[in-house]
C-alpha cells in the first residue's frame, strides 16, 4: 500500500463490475478529484467521459479476456481536469 500511495503514477482499482474501489493520490490529482469517497462513486464502464475516450471499451476487453490493454487518449474528468493519459489496464487476481 505504501508503494501505491507514493508512486508518482496514477493507479485506480476497480472491482470486476467496473466500480472504482480505490485510487492513489497521484490518480486523484490527475482526475482533479476532491477525494477517495467521491471517486468511488464511479463505474469505469458507465461513465460517459470514459466511454467517449475509449477507456470503457478497453476495460471491457480486459474483463472479457483477462488480457492487458494499453491506450493513449485525452480524457476530461467529471471534475473538469483534462489530461493526456497513457493507460495500462490489467486484471489482478
Amino acid at each position: 500500500q505504501l508503494l501505491v500511495d507514493q508512486v508518482p503514477v496514477g493507479i485506480v482499482f476497480t472491482d470486476a463490475a467496473g466500480q472504482v474501489t480505490n485510487a492513489n493520490p497521484a490518480a486523484l490529482a490527475i482526475l482533479g478529484s476532491p477525494g477517495q469517497e467521491e471517486t468511488r462513486r464511479f463505474n469505469v464502464l458507465q461513465l460517459p467521459p470514459l466511454q467517449q475516450a475509449g477507456v470503457s471499451d478497453a476495460f471491457r476487453r480486459v474483463l472479457d479476456g483477462d488480457a492487458i490493454e494499453r491506450l493513449e487518449t485525452t480524457y476530461e474528468s467529471v471534475w473538469g481536469r483534462r489530461a493526456e493519459v497513457r493507460l495500462t489496464i490489467a486484471p489482478l487476481f
